[in-house]
């Protein structure tokens, strides 16, 4: 496995299966790690509600919250990214910076979309989604990420 590349062809080689969980994961994972960054907002706001910087207690709380609704905005931007995975896949550049590359790509071009030009959530959230799905891929079916060489 390299950083840049993958086995050509490795879309022929994955199931339907392998593209619904890669898709679910990288959808819906943001709102497991909202619920999680909530429970820690919750902690520090109870256990220290004297001595929490208002400035983090709030910052944590608008966090969550927009990784808990991102699900309602991203499939706009995995919608762009899918053709463009696929292509990577077909050619053999389905590598990790390579598809960080899209997900940053078809994240501003999602922000621009929906009217929120100059933001840097949109990409973040595009390489975050396009990184999740690359590892729900590679951890499904991992054997079909290394290279003939290193198999």
């Amino acid at each position: 496995m390299s950083i840049m590349t993958c086995r050509t062809g490795l879309h022929r080689n994955l199931q339907t299966s392998d593209w619904i969980v890669a898709l679910l994961s990288a959808w819906l994972a943001p709102v497991a790690l909202g619920a999680v960054v909530i429970l820690l907002h919750l902690i520090v706001s109870t256990a220290a509600a004297e001595t929490a910087m208002p400035l983090v207690r709030m910052s944590s709380y608008f966090l969550a919250t927009g990784l808990i609704i991102s699900p309602a905005f991203t499939w706009i931007g995995l919608g762009m990214a899918l053709p463009l995975l696929l292509g990577l896949q077909a050619t053999g550049w389905f590598g990790l910076l390579p598809s960080m590359a899209v997900g940053a790509t078809t994240g501003a071009l999602a922000a621009w979309f929906m009217g929120g030009v100059g933001s840097v959530v949109g990409p973040a959230f595009g390489v975050f989604g396009c990184l999740l799905f690359w590892l729900a891929l590679r951890l499904r079916r991992r054997d079909l990420f290394n290279h003939p060489a290193t198999a």
